[in-house]
């Protein structure tokens, strides 16, 4: 992909490389759009930098209660995420930064070091970074634009300041802040990087051993609580926001210690910590389920770029593995997004419906957690669904999409077991996407999202093209409630876009997948009405052909049709993948190998039975009455590419058609793109 002036790499279990693999399918098989023609289709949006003041204008305007207002926002927009401070925490920044004259430490940071000056400092740094990240997800306007921009500048300077200095907890934890702040602003490979530095300097400390979280009195015990959160939030942040674009980790798996925990039972809490704030303890719960999930969901990430591919069996681990994990999660974790508690209003002591700031962080915690795991699920099945669902778009494409005698050689799958394995898993990415949506949608209605959530509304994209994906298929049929779903996710990237540009871009191209999807369904609809593929077609000849309205091109079935091969016993689904070429030669591809013209093909090609409905007629028209319509059409392929694969499937399939002349390929081809 291109970001500003340079290349960069993205992985190929990004939502964006999916995205890349969609427009490429769309555009064979339904022609070109704004969906497929983007001008923006190669590029990864970097948001410019808001222009702020110069450092040495800077004035910490804000009063206590603004302040707290902010930090609500930054521990919302955070829960789930990262723990490196709590409310209480936060309070001491505030009062340290009003009271410019003390030097006056809390003992609750258990920071262990001894110079006043460089903690301060670097506590100053935190709370500007804080209170930075609160106003951009805040958004109200210019103002917190101004805001955000402002303290963020000054933190980021002090934090520099002191990163010249011998690295410390509070360097790593500012860093983190300065990631998550990229990333909220846009600009992912800035976020990136800084979360390498942060996980460098993590290392250098030594938080990576087990041994970093030992303690034997109080004091120790409060150093080695703050070092665990840190690392954890470490940990959760830099895996997410790499496996969202395909990227390894900054923290080697080997690398990891044995925190003592178990979804918010931790071994080292210090009890005489007391904390005012009443979500605290179900913050560290969903932290650490989410540090736990990231062990699995890495396990996943590491396995799809080192094989490319799941088979079946590592698929199903995989799957257990995860289901494993949220059965034990507690009840805390797993409650459902409600309205919340009624809050009482003091002043004439009658009760109005209210969302308290930790009803809410507490459904946003959950949120990240949840959704997180339903990610998780994508990037296992999202090649089953994928294996189900391109043989169906080739099936429903004009015979003449094969010249006569032409058969695409596949790998074929024989047994009927495997087959509904596969179609299961299919079923389970759906699920997944549409139960993420539910969820979203549920909080969206009750105004608990934010309008800045940098990673949901990544895992919202990711979601929605899976869901898209499947309405392509005529009938519905894959899921009742894909459609529905669906315009969730473009519902929830539209209300975030009014404060995050990359939300504003994922729901152009949400939007206009879903015009690139109508489109392709009424061409279907309409080859479908057609007189040559309707009921008594093999007896009737249309003489005149109907002029094609403006811009458009009237799609016409052949007249040899292609019979049907298909036999009696076992079932059998193919899959476009390894296949025998005409002489008998092992080959391996990714999609129908298309002859040219005068050349043989095996016969052992059968086109796959349609799965919709509606075609059932025009289908057994077609290839006779002995046309078996109950299962899936296309196949599978136990050996599923990666998204990755799926490119070169259609870059194999164009280098086809550049052997013989174009005027060649084009009297026998359909799709116009091709041409191209």
């Amino acid at each position: 992909m291109t970001s500003g002036d340079g290349v960069v790499y993205v992985g190929s279990s990004a939502a964006i490389s999916f995205l890349q693999f969609l427009r490429n399918t769309l555009r064979h098989h339904g022609g070109p759009s704004d969906f497929t023609e983007s001008l923006l289709r190669h590029a990864m949006l970097e948001a410019d930098a808001y222009k702020s003041s110069p450092a040495e204008s800077f004035e910490d305007h804000l009063d206590h209660e603004s302040k707290m207002d902010l930090a609500k926002h930054y521990l919302e927009a955070t829960s789930g995420f990262m723990s490196i401070h709590t409310h209480d925490q936060v309070e001491d920044l505030v009062t340290l930064a009003n009271d410019r004259s003390s030097n006056s430490i809390p003992d609750s940071w258990g920071t262990g070091d001894s110079s006043m000056a460089g903690p301060r400092q670097d506590r100053l740094a935190s709370l500007y970074l804080v209170l930075a990240i609160g106003a951009c997800c805040r958004g109200q306007g210019d103002v917190d634009a101004r805001t955000s921009s402002m303290y963020f500048t000054q933190g980021q300077q002090l934090s520099f300041r002191s990163m010249l200095h011998d690295p410390t907890c509070m360097m790593v934890n500012n860093f983190l802040l300065m990631a998550f702040y990229m990333f909220c602003a846009c600009r992912r490979n800035t976020s990136l990087l800084y979360l390498g530095i942060s996980a460098k300097a993590a290392t250098i400390l030594g938080l990576h051993l087990s041994e970093s979280f030992v303690s034997h009195d109080a004091e120790e015990t409060n150093i080695a609580h703050a070092k665990s959160r840190t690392w954890e939030s470490l940990r959760i942040l830099d895996l997410h926001c790499n496996i969202i674009l395909g990227r390894p980790t900054s923290i080697t798996a080997h690398s990891l210690p044995q925190m003592g925990r178990r979804h918010g039972v931790r071994t080292g809490t210090n009890p005489s910590v007391h904390d005012s704030d009443a979500s605290s303890s179900h913050r560290e719960a969903a932290v650490n389920a989410n540090y736990d999930l990231c062990a699995h969901l890495e396990d996943i990430s590491l396995a799809l770029m080192k094989r490319g591919s799941l088979d079946l069996g590592t698929a199903e681990g995989f799957l257990q593995k995860l289901r494993d994990w949220a059965k034990a999660l507690p009840g805390g974790l797993r409650e459902g997004i409600s309205r919340g508690a009624r809050k009482r209003n003091v002043d004439n002591s009658s009760s109005t419906p209210s969302t308290s700031t930790t009803h809410r962080q507490r459904t946003i915690g959950n949120l990240h957690v949840a959704c997180g795991y339903y990610f998780g699920v994508l990037l296992i099945t999202r090649p089953f669904l994928v294996a189900c669902v391109i043989p169906t778009l080739q099936q429903v494409q004009r015979p003449e999409s094969f010249p006569d005698g032409a058969r695409a050689p596949t790998r074929r799958i024989t047994g009927r077991e495997e087959i509904a394995r596969v179609k299961e898993l299919s079923q389970v990415c759906l699920g997944a996407a549409v139960y993420m949506m539910q969820m979203c949608k549920d909080a969206h209605s009750l105004d608990l999202l934010l309008d800045n959530m940098c990673v949901l509304q990544a895992w919202v994209l990711a979601a929605g093209l899976v869901l898209g994906f499947s309405l392509l298929v005529p009938g519905e049929t894959l899921h009742p409630d894909a459609r529905r779903a669906f315009t969730t996710a473009r519902k929830v990237t539209a209300r975030m876009s009014r404060l995050s540009p990359q939300a504003q871009r994922n729901h152009e191209i949400l939007t206009a997948f879903s015009d690139a999807i109508e489109l392709y369904r009424d061409k279907v609809l309409r080859r479908m009405r057609s007189p040559r593929d309707g009921p008594g077609s093999a007896y009737l000849e249309q003489i005149l052909r109907p002029a094609a309205p403006e811009g458009e091109q009237i799609d016409l079935l052949p007249d040899d049709r292609i019979a049907d091969e298909r036999g009696g016993g076992e079932e059998v689904m193919d899959m476009p993948g390894v296949g025998q070429r005409p002489d008998g030669a092992a080959c391996s591809f990714r999609g129908p190998e298309v002859v040219v013209p005068g050349t043989t093909a095996s016969a052992d090609y059968v086109p796959p039975p349609e799965r919709c409905q509606k075609l059932d007629k025009s289908l057994a028209n077609t290839h006779g009455s002995g046309w078996n319509s109950s299962g899936w059409a296309g196949g599978l392929d136990s050996d599923v590419s990666d998204e990755m694969g799926f490119q070169q499937f259609w870059d194999e399939y164009v280098d086809t058609f550049e052997t013989p002349p174009a005027s060649e390929v084009l009297s026998w081809m359909p799709w116009e793109s091709l041409g191209s």
